[in-house]
């Protein structure tokens, strides 16, 4: 997935949106193949952006 396509960021920004929602959740994590990370506030909800290298080592 390319991130950095408007069009596939808002996608994955809606569905989070939905089930942080559903689960009740505020810190959300999207895992990226590319290396930018980066940090959205989206109506109160804190989505991180990260890529898959840094996801696997955090353990």
């Amino acid at each position: 997935m390319c991130i950095a396509i408007h069009k596939t960021l808002n996608r994955e920004v809606s569905s989070l949106i939905k089930a942080a929602d559903f689960l009740q959740v505020t810190d959300l994590m999207i895992i990226i193949y590319d290396d930018k990370e980066q940090t959205l506030d989206v109506n109160g909800l804190r989505i991180r952006i990260v890529p898959y290298w840094k996801f696997a080592l955090m353990g």
